[in-house]
């Protein structure tokens, strides 16, 4: 559920697109991904052709670029560092791993930031305390990372983020009900999560929800009936497909009706 995974990086200085122009096309990109069933099992796909760390870290820093996206290949750590306090940065997405919990006040320094996706990268509840300083941050994934209730309560009150993505055991009912505490949460995407109908109750009470992805969930399809009737204005997806029974049920390419 990648929402601005475009290739084109958006320029924010002088003689180009005002911030405001920007923030819309962002927003228009994510609701045409969303509502078009393009992008819930969000695969990773590496770039053979991406740039080096080093090479886009030169030109962030050289102000030609605002986003640095690696496929291919880890980066670590220390590797982050070198960016501390980077304002330019608009997007960060590292696919390999592995950022881990020593970072967490690396990523807060990066305060322009609008979209961080961190795969395979074993951040806890303690990054997201710190990942909250983030006061422009839109779209939040990490799908492997531990995040629990206790990390979602830490992002409480965000005024700006709208898209999160999880996963993992630690995404339960108490999780769910922490959700509702995000008041521009509009786009949903949990993996393997941990629930009982509390949590799909829950879900469906997250103020702005608009689209909400859950994949590898054990509960039955007909666990979720009280949210289609709730929410029926809600995009939703179970393991990338719409129930029979959602009224929002439309068919993806190469599915007959």
């Amino acid at each position: 559920m990648n929402a601005i995974d475009h290739r084109h990086s958006i320029r924010f200085r002088s003689g180009r697109l005002p911030m405001k122009a920007v923030l819309l096309i962002l927003l228009f990109t994510s609701f045409l991904h969303l509502a078009g069933c393009n992008s819930s099992s969000e695969t990773v796909r590496v770039n053979p052709n991406e740039k080096s760390w080093e090479e886009q870290v030169a030109e962030l820093k050289a102000g030609s670029t605002d986003q640095i996206e690696i496929t291919a290949t880890p980066v670590i750590d220390d590797q982050l560092e070198q960016l501390m306090g980077n304002t330019q940065l608009r997007k960060l997405m590292l696919d390999q791993g592995s950022i881990t919990d020593r970072s967490g006040e690396t990523l807060a320094s990066f305060k322009n930031l609008l979209q961080l996706r961190l795969r395979e990268s074993p951040l806890s509840d303690i990054s997201l305390i710190e990942i909250n300083k983030l006061e422009s941050l839109m779209f939040l994934n990490l799908p492997q990372a531990d995040i629990t209730a206790v990390g979602i309560k830490a992002l409480a009150g965000h005024a700006n983020l709208q898209q999160l993505r999880l996963g993992g055991p630690g995404i339960d009912d108490e999780a769910c009900e922490a959700m509702q505490l995000l008041p521009e949460l509009r786009y949903v995407h949990i993996i393997a999560p941990r629930l009982t109908e509390k949590g799909v109750q829950a879900l469906a009470l997250i103020p702005k929800l608009q689209s909400l992805y859950v994949d590898e969930c054990d509960l039955p399809e007909e666990a979720w009936d009280e949210l289609l009737k709730q929410r029926p204005d809600v995009h939703f997806h179970l393991d990338q497909q719409h129930l029979d029974r959602d009224p929002g049920k439309h068919p993806h390419v190469g599915q007959s009706k």
